[in-house]
């Protein structure tokens, strides 16, 4: 069962996101025609913690991220 499961992923069935509006170029039309301060604030929140979660102590020590830039990181 858990590998039938891996072959069919229920978080990407395109018909059923596109219905929803969950399909990216849905979302992006209607933010483009109806912007709000709340999508706006949503999708500045999401890429913050999207960059807070990124590793780097990784990136620090093979001085490919300077310290100076990853103090600019917004804190989770």
């Amino acid at each position: 069962m858990g590998i039938g499961a891996l072959s069919s992923p229920i978080m990407q069935i395109r018909e059923r996101d596109s219905w929803i509006g969950w399909h990216p170029d849905i979302f992006l039309a209607h933010v483009r025609t109806a912007p709000t301060r709340a999508i706006a604030k949503w999708l500045v929140d999401t890429v913050d913690q999207a960059i807070a979660e990124i590793y780097v102590d990784d990136l620090l020590e093979d001085d490919v991220l300077s310290r100076r830039i990853s103090r600019l990181r917004p804190s989770a």
